[in-house]
């Protein structure tokens, strides 16, 4: 994986970031910051994009090297960024990724119906629908009631009896399929004149999973733990 050395900071300027670390572009997308950058630093882009330049740090930092989290603290981070960020992320993965995917995997099994290309293609569709019903899960019950939590804590909303603990057993291993996914291609689907397809389809795979492997993390790892002190701090004021 393409790496940017050292930790990235508020100052440097947001283009001779890009241009070293180009898959951190989708990054901004996702902050909804455009590009055209000129010569402004992270700092400026975000104040004019009216993003928290510590959360998008956090993020950058993180893609860009995993072993970010156990340097840093997340203490303070803006919640409601990090879940917009994270709902973002969704709508990628649901519109671009997996369309993508499908389409390569399709032409493959199209132009050679062998009982191994339609079971990739079964896997991977069974595999999306799995996916989905996570994505879902998060954006119609568990983000809501995180955003809710910061209404109590203003005042305006009243507390229910759900707990992230329900969202920290509901969350899957989402990353352990793709291997199985990977391998089905690598090592045991046997040669079919197909290799550009396949390439194709493998470092799409690995691409998503790197950056599944990423927002996990920031769910794991960052979202909940700092939910988990919000509950708590709640249940003392009562």
């Amino acid at each position: 994986m393409e790496r940017m050395n050292g930790i990235i900071k508020k100052n440097m300027k947001m283009s001779e970031l890009l241009l070293s670390k180009h898959s951190l572009i989708l990054i901004l997308e996702r902050f909804s910051i455009e590009l055209g950058v000129k010569e402004k630093t992270i700092e400026d882009v975000c104040k004019e994009s009216n993003v928290n330049t510590e959360v998008f740090l956090f993020i950058l930092n993180l893609h860009n090297d995993i072993s970010f989290l156990s340097m840093a603290s997340f203490e303070g981070l803006d919640i409601r960024e990090i879940i917009q960020y994270l709902r973002r992320s969704h709508v990628y993965y649901t519109l671009e990724v997996f369309p993508g995917i499908i389409d390569n995997i399709h032409s493959m099994t199209t132009s050679n119906q062998r009982p191994e290309n339609l079971m990739l293609e079964r896997f991977f569709e069974e595999y999306k629908m799995e996916v989905d019903e996570h994505f879902s899960y998060e954006n119609t019950i568990a983000f809501p009631y995180i955003l809710s939590l910061l209404d109590v804590e203003k005042g305006t909303q009243k507390k229910t009896n759900y707990t992230v603990r329900e969202y920290k057993e509901h969350h899957d291993n989402l990353e352990e399929k793709l291997d199985d996914l990977k391998r089905l291609l690598i090592q045991y689907l046997p040669p079919q004149n197909d290799s550009i397809m396949r390439r194709k389809i493998l470092i799409s795979l690995f691409e998503f999973e790197q950056d599944l492997m990423v927002h996990a993390m920031i769910e794991d790892d960052i979202l909940v733990p700092l939910v988990e002190k919000l509950e708590k701090k709640l249940l003392r004021s009562e």
